[in-house]
């Protein structure tokens, strides 16, 4: 009962919380400063991510709804709101903005999961289910967002660093003399037919940076940082820290990249060899608790034999 009406509680606090800041927003104009910050999001969110969201078109509509509608009632016009929304909206683009969705987008989605979990388990206490089971229901549907935001971000990074010394010999290889830029290396890499495969990271990252700088409006440096502030991998940022600075400096680049070539090699091999500890350790332990429980399942009918066997 008392956990019962915990849940009521809290899922009314929800509600009067949301009325809240609809009405705030409601009764104050936005400033100049957030309708400056909102149309600069809105302008990223469109050049940034265009064409995932046109190869997302199973996007549950009914979100977008939803969110429209609360973002014309204020919800996410206060301070808090936006620093929650920059956070998020950094996570989504590590992640690689999954089905094109903005941070607005994804806070709405999690609140209606979280309304139907809240119901759910109050359904299920009425029905008479274990409260142990409703919470653990519970705190599963609350955590879930966040750790497969973390997951894919994981995921994400570790393709990335896998993915660093087969790029860059692309990269030597799309030089093909000591005379070649950089500008051209990228350009056949990202223009090769076998090379742009959806699952290739780094190569949707390089193209998008030489579509910026060579056909936008964006500076070199600051479409090739953009690259590893997109993936926040530190090996990426070193190598493209490396070739900027090799560019200022004037050295060869075929020179920077063989340079590198061989770090992200060492690299890699650290990181498999730390990789196959963590897999070898994983096993061990496996056997372990497989020893324990064939030992537990031949044990125990012997030792309840014994012990019937001596009561009598």
């Amino acid at each position: 009962m008392l956990l019962l009406l915990t849940l009521l509680v809290f899922f009314l606090s929800a509600i009067v919380l949301m009325r809240g800041y609809l009405r705030r927003g409601e009764d104050r104009p936005m400033t100049a400063a957030e309708e400056s910050y909102s149309r600069l999001v809105a302008e990223t969110l469109a050049r940034d991510n265009s064409d995932m969201r046109q190869s997302a078109p199973n996007k549950p509509s009914r979100v977008r709804q939803v969110t429209n509608f609360l973002t014309g009632r204020g919800l996410f016009r206060s301070e808090e709101a936006r620093d929650v929304l920059s956070w998020l909206d950094r996570q989504l683009t590590l992640a690689g903005r999954p089905g094109g969705w903005s941070a607005q987008e994804a806070i709405v989605f999690n609140l209606m999961i979280w309304a139907v979990g809240t119901l759910l388990a109050i359904m299920s206490i009425s029905a008479g289910l274990p409260r142990w089971l409703v919470v653990v229901v519970l705190l599963t549907v609350f955590s879930y967002p966040y750790l497969k935001l973390r997951a894919m971000i994981n995921r994400r990074q570790e393709q990335a660093k896998l993915e660093m010394p087969a790029f860059i010999n692309d990269l030597i290889m799309g030089i093909g003399s000591t005379s070649g830029t950089l500008d051209e290396a990228i350009g056949r890499v990202v223009r090769d037919p076998t090379a742009t495969g959806s699952d290739r990271i780094l190569v949707r990252e390089f193209a998008q940076a030489f579509a910026e700088y060579r056909h936008g409006n964006r500076d070199r440096e600051q479409a090739l940082r953009a690259v590893a502030e997109r993936l926040g991998v530190d090996n990426v940022r070193n190598f493209v820290e490396a070739l900027i600075e090799g560019l200022r400096s004037g050295t060869s680049v075929k020179h920077i990249l063989q340079s590198q070539s061989t770090q992200a090699q060492a690299v890699f091999e650290q990181d498999m060899k730390a990789f196959i500890a963590r897999k070898e350790s994983s096993f061990i332990i496996g056997l372990v608790l497989i020893f324990f429980g064939i030992i537990i399942l031949v044990m125990t009918p012997l030792v309840l034999r014994l012990s019937d066997v001596f009561s009598a």
